[in-house]
């Protein structure tokens, strides 16, 4: 049986013929190559074709719906991509921040190590000066 349609994108007549178990078998030469879509101008053709087309239009509904997951499911994985992405680049600058910090922190102390030692260097210096020097003494003082 031969159905008639009308292009949505040209708005010339195509034709299409059903097969036997009621599937569409699309008659290649009344097609264009900008013709993708479509609209019906007759209806269900055969009681075969009735049975069929709600098995088919469910079908699909249920691909069209697990499509749409899909893409819903894309959609939510690249958000979170995005999120992880920049949770990564938060926590790469607080780890360079704490790195430089500790680093600075190990110049800090060296530095206090380093004024530590020439303080008491310089304690035994002068220790080492009044023992040598005997005139410098304890002294008694005394109230009168």
């Amino acid at each position: 049986m031969c159905v008639t349609w009308i292009s949505a994108c040209c708005r010339h007549l195509c034709s299409s013929i059903i097969s036997v178990d009621g599937f569409m078998a699309v008659d290649i030469g009344s097609l264009d190559e900008h013709c993708k879509s479509f609209k019906w101008l007759d209806g269900i053709p055969c009681r075969r074709g009735a049975k069929t087309a709600p098995i088919v239009i469910a079908k699909f509904t249920r691909l069209e719906a697990e499509a749409t997951m899909a893409r819903n499911n894309k959609m939510e994985a690249r958000a979170m991509i995005v999120d992880l992405l920049h949770r990564e680049r938060v926590a790469k600058c607080s780890a360079e921040k704490a790195r430089v910090s500790f680093s600075m922190g190990n110049a800090r102390e060296r530095k206090y190590q380093i004024a530590l030692l020439m303080s008491w260097l310089a304690f035994v210096v002068l220790f080492i000066f009044s023992l040598g020097n005997r005139e410098v003494g304890l002294r008694l003082m005394c109230l009168p």
